[in-house]
């Protein structure tokens, strides 16, 4: 199993930790940038991605992952993100956007006919369809979860189970209530 994650300028790292420990269990993480430049996380670790958006190649991708961070970075503006989500989208690749992240799903039409949550206020940007958002820590709609930023162990067991790593339910509620400390 391949998850990649997408790391950008002023990502916020820890919405993704737990997410990525868990599917690096059972497989590979593999960042990924717009440039194979030094990435700067919200709190302040530099990271450079393992390959570029350009050497990323779809048939490999079984999950992507973005972080949260500034929703209209100038680094992700005119990307080939767009381009990449809209694909991995038609493919029916779990796609998990956190945070402000599903602004970057809006933005390549991940979320056209789909509801989703976010941290952000949808009314504040004309990318998405506030009609469709669901005032909820996680939602799931066809291949796509989104959460907000305070849902992160959350987001992480809905990608896990998304990709089918759990075993059972029980599995799953004991993995959660491990996370939040409920054992």
């Amino acid at each position: 199993m391949k998850t990649y994650v997408m790391i950008y300028d002023g990502y916020v790292h820890f919405e993704v930790e737990i997410a990525c420990s868990l599917l690096k269990s059972v497989g590979e993480v593999i960042t990924v940038g717009v440039d194979k430049g030094i990435k700067g996380t919200r709190s302040g670790f530099n990271v450079v991605p393992d390959i570029t958006l350009d050497q990323l190649d779809l048939n490999e991708v079984d999950a992507f992952i973005i972080p949260g961070g500034l929703p209209d970075t100038e680094e992700l503006k005119d990307s080939k993100l767009y381009e990449v989500l809209g694909a991995l989208n038609e493919k029916k690749t779990v796609i998990g956007a956190i945070c402000a992240a599903p602004y970057h799903l809006a933005k390549a039409g991940v979320l056209q006919g789909k509801q989703y949550t976010t941290t952000l206020e949808p009314t504040d940007y004309d990318v998405f369809n506030a009609d469709n958002f669901v005032n909820k820590d996680v939602v799931i709609q066809d291949n796509v979860v989104t959460a907000t930023g305070s849902a992160y162990v959350e987001f992480a067991m809905e990608l896990f189970d998304m990709t089918d790593n759990f075993e059972s339910k029980d599995e799953k509620t004991g993995t959660m209530k491990f996370f939040k400390n409920q054992i």
